[in-house]
C-alpha cells in the first residue's frame, strides 16, 4: 500500500501540474494569503555578467498548508521585460520536473530558489532597465485536507487519489511582486550573439536552448527542437568551436574563424532539409 500510494503521488505531481494551467480561476478552492516574493541579489549587474534571484513562498494566513514549487526554476517560470518593455527571449528549453509536497507553516516564509542566475535561462543581451517577476505554477494544498485524502487513499484501494487532490488544489494566483534592474553596458556572450542569429531564422515552431545538455567542452551548446518533438526524439545541436570536431559532428561550415559543427539525425534533416547549410549561412548573416 505505500509504494502504491508513492506512485500515485509521482504520477498526481506531473498530472495535475500539466492540469493547473487548464483550469479556470473558478474551480478549486482559493488561497489568496499564500503569495511568491522575489529577492534581486545583484544590485549593479553589467551585460555578460549573472543576474541573481531569490524566490521565497510565503504564507500570511493561519492555516497550515503544503506547497509543491517543482517547475519554479524551469521552463519559463519568469516575466523578464527589456529596455523597451519587450519579453526577453528565454534560452534553456523544455525540461522535465518532479517534487512532492512540503510544509508551509502559518506565517511563515521558505526559500524555493536560494540563488539562480536568469542569464542562464534569459537572453539578457543588452543594456538599460529590466523588470522581473515570477509566473511560474506552485501546487498549494491545505494540509489538514491533504491528510484526510491520503487516510482515504491508504484505506481504499478503490479511492480516487486524483480527483480528490485537483478537487483541493490550487496555485499561488498572482505572479510575485516585480523587481527593476539597470543592467549596464558589458561584452556580449558569444552564445547571446549566436542566438540573436538563430532564432529569428528558425522554420516556423522550432524551439531553441542554450546548453539544453550539460556541454561536452567549454564550447556553448545550441540544441534545436523540431515542432511537435516526443519525449526519445533526436535533436539538432550546433556548436561553434577552434578545437576538433567531437563523436558524431560534422563539420558544417565556418564562423568568426571558428568551425561550425552539427550532429542531428535523418528525422531532423527530413523536419529541416539542408539545415547544415543553412545554418551556416544564418551564422554568417545570409
Amino acid at each position: 500500500m505505500v509504494v502504491r500510494l508513492v506512485l500515485m503521488r509521482i504520477l498526481a505531481g506531473i498530472a495535475v501540474f500539466l492540469l493547473g494551467s487548464c483550469r479556470s480561476a473558478e474551480e478549486g478552492p482559493r488561497f489568496p494569503d499564500v503569495r511568491s516574493q522575489l529577492v534581486l541579489l545583484d544590485a549593479d549587474p553589467a551585460v555578460g555578467g549573472p543576474l541573481r534571484i531569490r524566490l521565497e513562498l510565503v504564507n500570511d494566513s493561519d492555516t497550515p498548508m503544503l506547497y509543491d514549487a517543482q517547475g519554479c526554476s524551469s521552463n519559463n517560470s519568469f516575466d523578464v521585460r527589456g529596455p523597451a518593455g519587450e519579453s526577453v527571449r528565454f534560452i534553456d528549453g523544455p525540461r522535465s520536473t518532479g517534487g512532492s509536497y512540503h510544509d508551509l507553516a502559518p506565517r511563515s516564509a521558505v526559500t524555493l530558489i536560494e540563488k539562480a542566475d536568469l542569464t542562464g535561462q534569459y537572453l539578457v543581451s543588452k543594456p538599460g532597465r529590466y523588470t522581473i517577476r515570477f509566473r511560474g505554477y506552485i501546487r498549494i494544498v491545505d494540509a489538514a485536507r491533504h491528510s484526510r485524502i491520503r487516510k482515504e487513499v491508504e484505506n481504499d484501494d478503490k479511492a480516487d487519489y486524483f480527483g480528490m487532490l485537483q478537487a483541493i488544489e490550487s496555485s499561488v494566483e498572482e505572479p510575485s511582486n516585480t523587481v527593476t534592474v539597470e543592467v549596464r553596458p558589458g561584452t556580449v556572450p558569444e552564445k547571446y550573439v549566436v542566438a540573436e542569429k538563430v532564432l529569428p531564422a528558425l522554420p516556423p515552431r522550432w524551439e531553441f536552448a542554450v546548453n539544453w545538455w550539460p556541454p561536452r567542452t567549454e564550447d556553448p551548446e545550441y540544441t534545436l527542437f523540431r515542432p511537435d518533438r516526443k519525449k526519445g526524439d533526436s535533436v539538432i545541436v550546433l556548436r561553434v568551436s577552434l578545437g576538433p570536431p567531437l563523436k558524431d559532428e560534422r563539420r558544417a561550415g565556418e564562423w568568426a574563424g571558428k568551425s561550425v559543427y552539427v550532429r542531428s539525425s535523418a528525422d531532423d534533416e527530413k523536419a529541416w532539409p539542408g539545415h547544415d547549410r543553412r545554418l551556416v549561412e544564418i551564422l554568417n548573416g545570409r
